[in-house]
Parts: structure tokens; sequence; C-alpha cells
């Protein structure tokens, strides 16, 4: 569940701006706005998709991978990351916008427990692949570890 929105069965749906991402410092209607922003930026018009991303990922121990997901012909704009990490492990998960020297958009840090809310505007650039870049260790030094990854976001459309 995202730290900012909740449903209940008696009310309607409530942006709580009252908090904050813990890393990203962003609000829920910051990201919101900024969403906005970027739809009404683009002049030659775009469509949004819920877009969600889930892999279950296997790694030994102190094992570093990169491990990239195909957006097919379209950019994506990442709302939420979510790492379901067993009790004791910790992990390290980071986006890049190239495979090789790209620039760092996100990093986890160290982490145990994680879900954090984001506004990253993806697009690869490298030239001839559209795929989200993603690396991710594991700093267990004597297990093997499975991790499951949920990335959640918008997926922009040329119309």
């Amino acid at each position: 569940m995202s730290e900012f929105f909740y449903v209940t069965q008696d009310k309607d749906v409530v942006i709580d701006d009252s908090v904050t991402s813990r890393n990203s410092t962003w609000s829920s209607e910051q990201i919101f706005e900024e969403i906005i922003n970027h739809i009404q930026g683009n002049s030659g018009g775009t469509n949004l998709k819920y877009r969600e991303i889930n892999d279950t990922i296997n790694l030994k121990a102190g094992e570093e991978i990169t491990k990239d997901y195909d957006l097919g012909d379209n950019t994506m704009i990442l709302t939420t990351l979510y790492l379901d990490i067993p009790d004791g492990s910790t992990f390290r998960f980071r986006v890049f916008d190239k495979v090789k020297n790209g620039f760092l958009l996100y990093d986890s840090g160290k982490v145990m427990h994680y879900t954090d809310s984001v506004f990253i505007p993806y697009q690869d650039k490298d030239k001839d692949t559209n795929l989200l870049h993603t690396v991710i260790t594991n700093y267990n030094p004597n297990n093997s570890e499975t991790l499951n990854v949920k990335l959640l976001g918008l997926e922009v459309q040329k119309i």
C-alpha cells in the first residue's frame, strides 16, 4: 500500500498531503502536480496508462546483477517502488538510464524493508533498446535470497 493513498468503504480516495516520502521528500500532491505538468508540457500529445512490472529475482550471497525490463515503444514515469525482502536481508536497488556508464536516476541505498513513492520520468538513453535498466545487490554475505520487485508507474504513450 502506498504511504500516501488509502481507501475506505464509506469515504472517497484521499491524498494525504501531510506525509512525505522518507527518501525523496516528495508529497503525493507534488507527485501529482509533476505528472500533470509533464503531460501538459508535451506538445505532441500523450496518453497515460497504468503500468505494473512484477519480478522475482534470485540472488546468490553477495551477488550484484543487472536486470532490464522491456518498455515496448513507450516511456514510463515511475511512481512507486516496492521491494519484498526476506526478514534479516539487506538489498540495494538502483535505476540507470543506460546499460554502460549510465546516469544514476534512483538509489534505494542499503535497505531491509522498502516502499518508496517517487517521480522518475524514465527514458532509455541507449540507441537500440527501450529498457528500464536496474542493478540489484544482495548484501547478505552468507545467504542466497529471493527478492520480489514491484514497480508501479504510468506508461506514456504518444498519441
